[in-house]
């Protein structure tokens, strides 16, 4: 078993956790906006 301690590589995993996150959350905001932005075209006539 291989140990590995680098601040680096916790920097660069909590990166790509945080990046992660905010990809998985702001995917049904995406999709509230595109439904809201279809419907306002609708409405206008666009």
């Amino acid at each position: 078993m291989v140990i590995i301690e680098s601040p680096e590589l916790g920097e660069a995993q909590a990166d790509y956790l945080q990046k992660k996150t905010a990809v998985l959350t702001a995917g049904p905001t995406v999709d509230l906006s595109k439904i809201a932005w279809e419907r306002a075209k609708g409405l206008t006539g666009a």
